[in-house]
């Protein structure tokens, strides 16, 4: 059976709505380099914990009130930003 797995050089997830489930997947994803994600904004599903969310991080480092960067393995640096129900993540 062929595989069914996609290549995206760009997904939009604007209109999405996302749960904080996901939004933990995509960090594994992002340090782990398991994907080339270069940026991404998403409307939230609920209200999240930031706190929850970003505790369990390594190399998070707070920037601002709502901004922090991620270093992934290959040194990378991803912008996260969390403004009321919207999330983004910028490569910088």
């Amino acid at each position: 059976m062929p595989s069914v797995r996609k290549e995206y050089s760009t997904l939009c997830l604007e209109r999405c709505r996302i749960s904080e489930y996901a939004l933990r997947r995509f960090h594994e994803e992002m340090l782990d380099c398991r994907r080339e994600i270069y940026a991404f904004e998403v409307k939230l599903q609920d209200e999240i914990n930031v706190d929850r969310l970003l505790s369990a991080l390594p190399n998070i480092e707070r920037i601002l009130e709502r901004q922090w960067n991620l270093r992934n393995i290959r040194g990378e640096i991803m912008e996260i930003r969390i403004e009321n129900d919207r999330y983004s993540c910028d490569a910088i």
